[in-house]
């Protein structure tokens, strides 16, 4: 759309202005005698017009013509009818039903086309039928033809206009919405020959109608910046936000009068209209203008004080610039949505969603708005094309809020539009629906099924910021790729894309592009070539990469094992010169990208080192005074979460020195501002519940404690009951985070109640499982064991009964472990899984009749889901009863004699409050004990390590048989 306000600027003097002296003619090579017939016929039609200046009335001016036919040559008669056009079209708003049907209105139509295609008519009358045309517009049938003939007539006769007939005869098109282009091209190499002679108006007519039809004349538009930027100084404000705005609309971008746009901008905001001023900031956030920070400060200013002023448009278009040029005035966004909350039913669709769109890019949320764009947005799906759409879902993912039935509206919409979206669209759907992770079906059958076949015809088309927006949006959703569906196939086809793409790749698109492919656990052939090539590309642009996106791209690497000895070689060089950039969840990625390439970088893991403790004393000194400069909440969980990632990683890597441990254990001292109870300090033991004391249970098959001090205590889990507090059971499992509900009322025990820190639970054990658990009863305990568990200070051994027998000297199992699908609840061992260790401390080889059995004790250095079933059923040894990781011929053979899953964690080791050495042991309940019972020695052999507490219970039982 074009500057909405010209036609009222221009009421009172459209027709009158070109009464006055004009320039001559712009072409001066015209031969002497057609100068003069020009000069005659703008004679000829000035004098006609003055005649009709006392006429206030269509029929008046009808009447005239009407008593002229006849009177005088031809082309004086063509003249003075097209004079009478020219009246008509400044009486427009008079002009009734009436007046259109008269028989002279068609007359006069008709004389005036038929002059125009016989060459009777000359430019400057022909500019004026053209103008008559546009404002009379659908008074008559006979106009649209009226306009063709006088356009063509005019193209003819270029060479003998003056600048404000080239000017107002390009508007007259552009109003018209004339779609023969060649008629305004040919206007322009006569105006950019002729630019000097032309006013502020004319080249703002001229620039405006050129924009307005798309009709992008470079040579033209050059002239006219060259003109203006030397003249601006004429303009005002309004013929600086129009000239901007076309030059905005062709995309054409001319550095110096920018400046200059900008300059005069700034030296005149106080003459600006609200209109004006949003026209001005949409066109230099469209050009991507780089503005001096005084100039975008007044622009900020003005369009905050200006505000209410603004139109719907007007709102939409200076939110756009607010967030494309990154405007910062403080309130400018809070004064832009108070004036939008107000009218929002004034919005267009397209408004709506950029409105949406710019604040959302702007970091703006106001729920309060954004409930209310929802509403309008449901109210009027009909009106949102495919960008709109794509838009709006941005916007509210970007944000966070899931709109639930405004996505639906959206999905539904889209879902019938998709072959409309352009590639952008659809990567901006996709990566919306991924981000908000809505559990809706609706939407994920769009994301992989109809949304990703249509990604998949245009994939051609895709730009590289796409590709890697598509490839993140199919990894957050997750779930497993199955092979041979549309997913798949997505993926197959974006990384060959991005293969051949890769050079165009910004450093951040290429972290994001990695950081799929490894979050879909993809490690074939394909995506490793894929990544080496990418490996390269990284090696080059070292510089170029952010922080995160460094770590996120070394993180990829690590997770698919992928060990690229130059990239990670270089990353260490570079990383380990600029960590002090790097936020501690980065380097926490990337310390942990090391561990789990199995790549080893003495002098990144010393560097890693000091910028914990650098930050572990910065944290130690602000809290050491007082508790009241404690970060909130949820900025101490996220850095807790960061130093418990890079503890793991030094402590696996072998590089974690007792200094450090000391500092990050004083720390976790402090997380809850030492407070070490519920409800207050504690500093003596204090008695259990009679029933649930050490070596006491309350019902059969219910936990029970086993061993409590002050601040934390070890539950015995039977076998069928589920730790996680965040999943419920099926029929018959019992839930150990009620069991902890009744022994520790969250009223005096606040962190039994708190979800956010597992109430208390330190670590997992399988539903069918027995043994050990420790559980923190104060947020000072939790955080201290949580830094014991993360460096390997909390041990958790096993006693396993496994199938086969397992060689004595076998000392542990180290296979990968992934886990395929947060929606369920098996692990696999894949050559990208999580860095996992079990270590086998001895072993008993027995035999049940013909079968063989070992009896083994086990430790878990990683406590990866389901990782000691996982590792010996992968190695050949499932453990018996495991109805998930062993045969349904085993489960079957198994179940008569052995009616549970044969693991028992039997013993918890780790330090108390005062960093005394805790041990807690827990033989195996009677469901195991009794499967223990009926086994026999193997004949002849010799049980390593069989002295362990496990191996004593299996001669007990074995004598007591």
């Amino acid at each position: 759309a074009g500057p909405a306000s010209w036609r009222a600027r221009g009421a009172q003097r459209r027709f009158s202005r070109r009464i006055s002296t004009v320039p001559p003619t712009t072409r001066s090579s015209l031969p002497p005698l057609a100068q003069w017939a020009e000069a005659a016929s703008r004679h000829e039609t000035a004098a006609a017009k003055m005649q009709l200046r006392g006429h206030r009335s269509a029929a008046e001016v009808l009447a005239l013509w009407e008593s002229s036919v006849g009177v005088g040559s031809r082309r004086s008669g063509a003249v003075l009818a097209a004079a009478c056009l020219w009246r008509l079209g400044q009486l427009s708003a008079t002009v009734t039903s009436v007046d259109a049907r008269n028989i002279n209105f068609a007359r006069l139509l008709e004389l005036v086309s038929k002059a125009a295609e016989q060459g009777a008519l000359g430019p400057s009358a022909l500019c004026d039928a053209l103008l008559a045309a546009v404002y009379l517009r659908e008074r008559h049938a006979a106009l649209g033809p009226l306009l063709t003939s006088c356009a063509q007539a005019l193209a003819l006769q270029v060479g003998g206009a003056n600048s404000r007939e080239l000017a107002n005869g390009a508007y007259a098109l552009a109003k018209a919405a004339f779609r023969d282009l060649s008629v305004l091209r040919s206007l322009a190499p006569e105006a950019a020959d002729g630019l000097r002679s032309f006013g502020p108006l004319d080249v703002c007519r001229l620039a405006w109608a050129f924009a307005s039809l798309d009709c992008r004349e470079v040579r033209l538009f050059r002239a006219i910046a060259e003109e203006a930027a030397a003249t601006l100084v004429d303009y005002g404000p309004q013929d600086l936000s129009n000239l901007a705005w076309s030059f905005a609309s062709l995309a054409i971008h001319d550095k110096r009068l920018v400046q200059a746009l900008a300059g005069e901008m700034r030296a005149k905001l106080r003459e600006f209209s609200a209109q004006s001023l949003a026209n001005m900031a949409w066109a230099f956030s469209a050009l991507a203008a780089d503005l001096p920070a005084l100039c975008l400060q007044g622009l900020a200013q003005a369009a905050t004080v200006m505000a209410e002023d603004f139109s719907a448009q007007g709102l939409s278009n200076v939110a756009l610039a607010a967030a494309k040029l990154r405007l910062e005035e403080v309130g400018l966004g809070r004064a832009l949505a108070k004036s939008a909350n107000r009218r929002l039913e004034d919005f267009k669709p397209q408004e709506l969603a950029n409105f949406a769109w710019a604040s959302a890019y702007s970091g703006f949320n106001d729920p309060e708005l954004f409930h209310a764009i929802a509403q309008q947005a449901v109210a009027h799906e009909e009106g949102l094309n495919a960008q709109n759409l794509a838009n709006l879902a941005w916007a509210f993912a970007t944000l966070g809020l899931p709109s639930k039935e405004m996505f639906h509206v959206l999905v539904t919409s889209a879902e019938s539009k998709l072959s409309l979206f352009a590639p952008q669209s659809l990567a901006n759907l996709a990566w919306s629906l991924a981000k908000l992770r809505l559990d809706s079906g609706p939407h994920l059958s769009l994301l992989r099924g109809a949304l990703a076949t249509e990604a998949l015809s245009k994939l051609s088309e895709f730009k590289p910021r796409e590709i890697a927006a598509l490839a993140w949006a199919v990894a957050g959703i997750g779930g497993e790729v199955r092979e041979g569906s549309t997913v798949a196939r997505l993926l197959l086809a974006l990384r060959e894309e991005a293969s051949q793409k890769l050079c165009s790749f910004p450093p951040h698109e290429l972290s994001n592009l990695v950081w799929a492919f490894a979050t879909l656990s993809m490690g074939s052939a394909g995506e490793q070539e894929l990544f080496h090539t990418v490996a390269q590309q990284a090696i080059q642009r070292l510089p170029e990469f952010e922080p995160q996106g460094l770590s996120n791209t070394l993180w990829a690497f690590g997770t698919l094992s992928f060990r690229e000895a130059e990239l990670f070689r270089e990353v260490s060089h570079f990383a380990g010169a600029n960590l002090r950039d790097f936020k501690l969840g980065e380097v926490s990625n990337l310390a942990w990208a090391y561990v789990s390439a199995g790549v080893d970088a003495p002098e990144l893991f010393g560097q890693v080192e000091r910028t914990l403790a650098g930050k572990l004393l910065q944290l130690d000194a602000r809290t050491g005074a007082s508790a009241s400069v404690l970060p909130s909440p949820e900025a101490a969980n996220s850095f807790a979460t960061e130093v418990l990632g890079v503890l793991w990683s030094l402590s696996f890597a072998g590089r974690l020195s007792d200094d450090l441990l000391s500092l990050a254990r004083r720390a976790a001292s402090r997380r809850d501002g030492g407070q070490s109870s519920g409800s207050g300090p504690s500093r003596c033991p204090e008695p259990l519940p009679p029933a649930l004391s050490p070596g006491r249970g309350g019902r059969a098959g219910e936990p029970r404690v086993v061993a409590a001090w002050p601040d934390r205590l070890a539950l015995l889990k039977p076998p069928d009951w589920i730790v996680d507090p965040d999943r419920v059971g099926a029929a018959g499992i019992g839930q150990v985070s009620a069991y902890l509900s009744a022994l520790l009322p969250s009223r005096q025990w606040r962190l039994a109640g708190d979800a956010d820190h597992r109430l208390g639970l330190l670590h997992r054990l399988d539903v069918p499982s027995s043994g050990l658990l420790l559980v923190a009863k104060t947020l000072t305990a939790y955080h201290d064991l949580q830094v014991q568990l993360a460096v390997g200070l909390l041990v958790r051994d096993y006693a396993v009964l496994c199938h086969g027998w397992l060689p004595p000297d076998r000392g542990g199992f180290c296979a990968r472990v992934h886990w395929v699908d947060r929606r369920s609840s098996r692990s696999v061992v894949r050559p990208w899984g999580r860095p996992s260790y079990t270590e086998v401390q001895g072993v008993a080889h027995a035999v049940r009749g013909a079968e063989a059995f070992t009896f083994t004790r086990l430790r878990i250095k990683t406590g990866r889901r389901h990782q000691i079933r996982l590792h010996t059923s992968h190695a050949g040894y499932p453990t018996v009863c495991d109805g998930r990781y062993s045969s349904a011929g085993t489960l079957r053979a198994d179940s008569p004699w052995c009616q549970r899953n044969a693991l028992h964690r039997w013993r918890l080791g780790f330090q108390d409050g005062a960093g005394a050495v805790r041990e807690v042991l827990a033989p195996p309940p009677p469901g195991l004990s009794s499967a223990l019972a009926g086994l026999e020695p193997r004949a002849g052999s010799r049980a390593a390590g069989a002295a362990g507490e496990p191996f004593l219970w299996l001669g007990s039982m074995r004598q007591k048989k």
